[in-house]
C-alpha cells in the first residue's frame, strides 16, 4: 500500500468513526439533520509514524486526500437518503452538515414550522431549505453574518417551541440535548429516546457492524 493510499485509508476510517459518533441519530432515522466537525490532523496525529509526520510536512497531500474522502461520502450517502455538505473550515477542523431529505420534508409538512421558516426567508422545499441554512452557516463561519441561524434547530430535531423560546431569550424550563422552554417531562422523555437510539447505533458500529449496513438498515426505518 502506498503512503498516499495509507493517508486516505486512515482519514476514511477516522471520518467514519466521527460520522457515526456525531450523526448516529441521523443515520438511525431519528433526527433530520446534524452539524459536526472533523479534524484530519487529529486523526493522522493519533495514528503516529508517517501519518503523524504527514500532518506537518505534507499538508497538500492531506488536503487532497481529505477532499477525496469527503467527495466519496457525498456521492455514496444519497443512495441511503442522506446528504453530506461542507459548511466551512476553522482552526484545522472541517465543519459539515448532514441531513435526511425525507425527515426535513416532514419538518416542512408542519404548517407552524413551515410558516416560521418562511418568515425568516427560507424556501419550503427540503433542498431549498437546506441550501439556505447551509449558506447562512457558511456566511456565519466566514464572518459575513453576525447572527448564527438558530432556526436550524428545527432540522436538528428541536421542537418549534424551544427554538422560538431560545431566540426570544425566554427562561428555560430544563436543559439536556438542547434548551427547553416547554414541558420538561416531555423533553426528558425525548432526550432519553434520542440517547438510546444514539447508543444503539454507536454500539452496533463499535461491535463491528459496518457503516454501510447501518445506512442500509436504519434503526427507525
Amino acid at each position: 500500500m502506498s503512503a498516499c493510499n495509507s493517508v486516505e485509508d486512515v482519514l476514511n476510517n477516522g471520518f467514519a468513526v466521527t460520522f457515526v459518533r456525531s450523526s448516529a441519530t441521523v443515520i438511525a432515522g431519528a433526527k433530520p439533520a446534524a452539524v459536526f466537525s472533523f479534524c484530519p490532523k487529529g486523526v493522522l496525529g493519533a495514528a503516529g509514524g508517517y501519518m503523524g509526520r504527514a500532518v506537518g510536512h505534507h499538508e497538500g497531500l492531506v488536503r487532497a486526500k481529505l477532499r477525496s474522502v469527503l467527495c466519496a461520502y457525498a456521492r455514496e450517502l444519497p443512495r441511503h437518503g442522506i446528504r453530506l455538505e461542507v459548511v466551512g473550515a476553522r482552526a484545522g477542523r472541517v465543519q459539515l452538515l448532514v441531513w435526511r431529505g425525507e425527515l426535513v420534508s416532514r419538518v416542512l409538512a408542519d404548517p407552524d414550522r413551515s410558516d416560521f421558516l418562511q418568515r425568516l426567508g427560507h424556501g419550503l422545499d427540503a433542498g431549498e431549505l437546506m441550501r439556505s441554512l447551509r449558506r447562512r452557516l457558511c456566511e456565519y463561519h466566514l464572518g459575513l453574518r453576525s447572527e448564527f441561524p438558530h432556526e436550524i434547530g428545527l432540522v436538528l430535531g428541536y421542537p418549534l417551541e424551544d427554538v422560538i423560546g431560545f431566540m426570544s431569550g425566554k427562561e428555560e424550563t430544563c436543559r439536556g440535548l438542547w434548551r427547553v422552554y416547554g414541558d420538561p417531562a416531555r423533553a426528558r422523555r425525548r432526550f432519553e429516546f434520542l440517547r438510546r437510539i444514539e447508543r444503539r447505533c454507536r454500539n452496533s458500529f463499535a461491535s463491528g457492524i459496518s457503516l454501510g449496513c447501518l445506512l442500509a438498515e436504519p434503526l427507525l426505518a
